[in-house]
């Protein structure tokens, strides 16, 4: 009988673990949306990757929508990740990237893990970026799955 309990246990172990491993496996990326922190408001922009004609200057943000006098020097990244079933995953699932796009050096890095996923959803995840906005970026956010890059243009200079 203990022997029949050991198999059992046993069994439902490596399909959980399957399961666990496909799961990761399978996780996508959805979008990746990245938001200005403003100052001195202490808001956050509409995802600048959707604004037509986004520009900075000097940690200024070029848009409609933003009041004047608003400037910024850090933004948050949101990924959104997808998978065929509910799971947490524990471990590294992915990692999100801000590289320089001219000098392809990496500016700052994150890894995507500890992520739960309710049964047939999403979840999102964050990476708050402080500084590295003087300069066109490549925001990549990657997993086994799939990969998603944005660029966005900051500029600075005299």
């Amino acid at each position: 009988m203990k022997t029949n309990l050991f198999h059992l246990a046993s069994v439902v172990f490596v399909i959980g673990w399957c399961t666990t491993a496909q799961a990761a496996e399978s996780v996508t990326v959805k979008n990746v949306s990245v938001h200005l922190f403003l100052t001195p408001s202490g808001e956050f922009s509409p995802d600048i990757t959707e604004v037509k004609n986004f520009e900075s200057w000097n940690f200024s943000p070029i848009m409609e929508g933003i009041p004047e006098g608003q400037s910024f020097y850090s933004y948050l990244i949101k990924v959104r990740l997808g998978t065929k079933a509910e799971a947490f995953l524990k471990g590294e699932i992915g990692v999100i990237e801000v590289r320089s796009k001219e000098r392809k050096r990496i500016l700052a890095k994150q890894t995507i893990s500890n992520v739960y996923f309710p049964y047939k959803s999403e979840a999102v995840v964050g990476f708050f970026v402080q500084g590295n906005v003087c300069e066109p970026v490549l925001i990549t956010a990657k997993t086994k799955a799939s990969t998603v890059t944005k660029e966005v243009l900051f500029e600075c200079g005299e």
